[in-house]
């Protein structure tokens, strides 16, 4: 695990979850819960504070690391180049307790969130979300380490950068970190309720960016059904168009095929008409010929049987001729 404090660049062991801390008794041979009691106990940690030239003036001589540095290593993660609020040096009782000596940004935290406006105003009907599911641990608690005030505001920076790692945020990833920064915070010493209400409001503004994302996507999702209905009823209206025209060009194939049927019956009737007659023209054109033949022998016998009374008329002339003389 890396951790960037007050411009320094560390390495820390992993930090445990809630239930692993207090399974080990908050002592023993694992670092944290070693470095966790020398935080919650009677000894002065220094103290820091930004001096001229962006340098850090440390207090009284104690253990190297500050106690930022602490705190950044019980939440297991710190934003790179986070800045750590100024430390009040008020001693909060271990439990209970109010707000008042807490810096003015915690205060305005730990209050809640300001109201949603009316563009983000909740969604209509049920917005299933679930509870963060953190609890305040059981174990008794030391009085408060001194040098490390104001980690309220560097949990509560740290968890929005926890927030804005997606969008929306992942609900598995706050809920891990702000159950990691319970943990942390209780052992630290600070009272239950400025935390806790911080948690919800934290919290709160997961639903409230799930509600907005959900927003965006419901009227993404208007959006496109309503265009999807227009390309709905065009191509509705396109159907009834080629539907007409599809039954139109149906019946029309429907009488030309009536009309083929028609002209083969037709046809077939010339054909075997048509049969008839050639046949018929055979007859007639042999009958034409015979008749031809006959005619010309009968002409033949006209020109003779002419040719004979002409004779025979001329030789009835002659012999009337010489009887007379």
């Amino acid at each position: 695990m890396t951790c960037y404090c007050l411009g320094r660049r560390r390495s820390y062991p992993a930090f445990p979850t809630l239930s692993q801390a207090y399974s080990r008794g908050l002592a023993g041979s694992n670092p944290f819960t070693a470095r966790v009691m020398a935080v919650t106990s009677a000894a002065v940690l220094p103290t820091a504070s930004p001096s001229e030239g962006g340098e850090v003036v440390r207090g009284i001589a104690g253990d190297a690391d500050d106690g930022a540095e602490m705190a950044a290593e019980m939440m297991g993660s710190s934003p790179p180049g986070a800045v750590l609020p100024p430390a009040v040096g008020t001693l909060h009782p271990p439990e209970g307790g109010d707000s008042a000596s807490l810096p003015f940004d915690t205060q305005a935290v730990s209050g809640g969130l300001p109201p949603p406006s009316s563009s983000e105003a909740p969604l209509e009907g049920p917005f299933l979300f679930p509870e963060h599911g953190i609890s305040w641990p059981d174990a008794p608690q030391r009085g408060q380490a001194r040098g490390v005030e104001g980690m309220l505001d560097l949990f509560t920076v740290s968890a929005h950068t926890v927030m804005e790692e997606g969008s929306p945020p992942s609900v598995d990833a706050v809920r891990d970190f702000l159950e990691r920064s319970t943990v942390a915070y209780h052992l630290m010493g600070y009272p239950r309720d400025p935390w806790m209400a911080a948690v919800d409001s934290l919290w709160s503004e997961v639903r409230r960016r799930h509600q907005e994302a959900a927003r965006h996507k419901i009227q993404e999702l208007t959006t496109e059904i309503a265009l999807a209905e227009q390309r709905f009823e065009a191509l509705r209206s396109r159907r009834g168009g080629v539907v007409s025209r599809v039954e139109s060009l149906r019946a029309s194939h429907s009488g030309c095929h009536a009309d083929i049927a028609a002209l083969r019956r037709t046809l077939e009737e010339v054909s075997s008409r048509l049969a008839e007659r050639e046949a018929a023209s055979l007859g007639l054109a042999e009958g034409v010929a015979a008749a031809e033949a006959e005619l010309t022998a009968v002409e033949r016998e006209c020109a003779d049987s002419q040719a004979a009374l002409s004779a025979l008329q001329a030789s009835l002339a002659d012999s009337q001729r010489g009887g007379v003389s």
